[in-house]
Order: structure tokens, then sequence, then C-alpha cells
């Protein structure tokens, strides 16, 4: 049993050796395509203009100080905590030590109630948009 087997496997793991071979070759020539290494560069340039976009819509949105600057814009409040966990640490060894290392969920469901001094509690305005933006999309129409 074991020499058939033993076999089978060295004879598979030879044929999945040369078949990463070829694999590899054949990305290897489709990365090698101008075509594709222009594609790549068109990704990258989009992916950059989409991020400052979006980043630039989110910071005019909070900005604007509107909920709804647009029908795909939603600006919300959320509520963040300030603080130096070095002080957070030394206040908790005194007063809550179930947060000391400081468990930040445990800390920091405590801190937002306002008992805990050296945190500043401040609202922070953070925009979304809406994944589907297929209403605000131009559509060039074609040229007879």
């Amino acid at each position: 049993m074991f020499e058939t087997e033993i076999s089978r496997l060295a004879a598979l793991r030879q044929e999945q050796e040369a078949l990463k071979k070829v694999r590899h070759a054949l990305v290897q020539a489709f990365e090698d395509q101008p075509e594709y290494r222009s594609l790549v560069e068109q990704e990258e340039a989009n992916s950059a203009a989409l991020i400052e976009l979006d980043k630039g819509l989110r910071e005019a949105a909070v900005a604007s100080g509107e909920l709804n600057p647009h029908p795909a814009i939603t600006v919300k409040t959320y509520t963040a905590l300030e603080y130096s966990e070095g002080e957070m640490i030394g206040w908790c060894t005194r007063n809550m030590t179930p947060a000391l290392s400081l468990n930040r969920r445990v800390f920091e469901k405590i801190a937002h109630t306002g008992a805990v001094p050296g945190v500043v509690i401040k609202d922070e305005r953070k925009a979304t948009i809406a994944t589907d933006l297929s209403k605000w999309l131009v559509v060039e129409e074609a040229k007879p």
C-alpha cells in the first residue's frame, strides 16, 4: 500500500510543481503586456482620485454645517473621548481596577458618563456617502 501511495503522491507533487511553473509563466506574460500595465496605472490613478474626492466631499459636508448637504450625503454626530492613556492608567489603578491594562471597552463605557477627570467628551461629525451613486452619474450622449 505505502509504495503505491507514495509513488502517487510523488507524481502529484511533481505535476503540481509543473502546473505552478506554467501558471506563473502565463501570469508573468500577461502582466508584461502594455495593455495590462496601462490598466494597472489607470486603476491606481483612479483609486488615488477616488480617495481624494471622497475625503474632500466628507470634509466639505462636515464644514457645511448641514445634516444633509446633498441627497447622497448624511452628516452624523459621533461621541469621541480624548484622554492621556498614561494618566488614565493611574486613575484606573486608584478608582477602576477592572479597566487596568487599559481595557478600552470597559474604560470608555465609564468615561462616556463624564465621571472620569482628564477625559474630554466631544462630539465629532462624520459624513457618510451613499453606496449607490448611479443617480448622479453623468452620461455622455453618443455623437452621431
